[in-house]
């Protein structure tokens, strides 16, 4: 970040993930943005729909790594000695239910997810972890989970809906963005 070209851009969002973008005007804002950005003072709230029905609320802390044979991905590392072998970040995710929807028979949940750390495709990864990745995800998908996806999820359906900054001064900023188009199908 700060390359010229991307001057002001305080962060960036997964391929296909929709929703809130922070955008600095001027390179004072954007040098405290980054200093606090990984920090308590931004509060980053995703919704995503997810195949099935997890848990009320949740916790997901397993460390993440690249994938060892596909680029594209990452991985959960399960077990310390596995994480340290594959120099995993550690990443936290909670998640809440907001909604269940049953189309066509398959079960699908509106989940609202904090995430306070930012590893690539953490949410995707962790969500998948616990047997509910989000619809339209091949990548993160098994064979399994896929004939549960709904053929009209052309993408990863995640959102970032709202985003919470705590400026120095405690001058709070808050953003929201609404749903996309293909939040509605369901």
């Amino acid at each position: 970040m700060g390359e010229p070209g991307e001057a002001g851009i305080v962060h960036r969002l997964d391929n296909d993930t929709s929703g809130c973008l922070a955008v600095a005007k001027t390179q004072e804002a954007y040098e405290i943005l980054r200093k606090i950005w990984n920090t308590e003072a931004i509060t980053k709230e995703y919704h995503a729909m997810v195949i099935g029905k997890p848990e009320n609320t949740g916790d997901i802390t397993t460390p993440i790594a690249h994938h060892a044979t596909n680029k594209k991905k990452m991985r959960v590392c399960e077990s310390q000695s596995l994480a340290i072998k594959e120099k995993a970040r550690e990443a936290f995710t909670h998640y809440e239910r907001l909604a269940v929807f049953k189309k066509k028979d398959l079960l699908f949940s509106r989940v609202k997810i904090n995430i306070l750390t930012g590893v690539r495709h953490q949410i995707r990864v962790h969500m998948a972890s616990i047997g509910h990745p989000l619809a339209g995800d091949k990548l993160y998908q098994n064979m399994d989970k896929r004939k549960m996806d709904s053929p009209e999820a052309l993408r990863p359906l995640l959102h970032l809906y709202k985003l919470t900054i705590m400026m120095p001064g405690e001058k709070e900023i808050k953003v929201t963005a609404p749903y996309p188009e293909d939040f509605g199908f369901f």
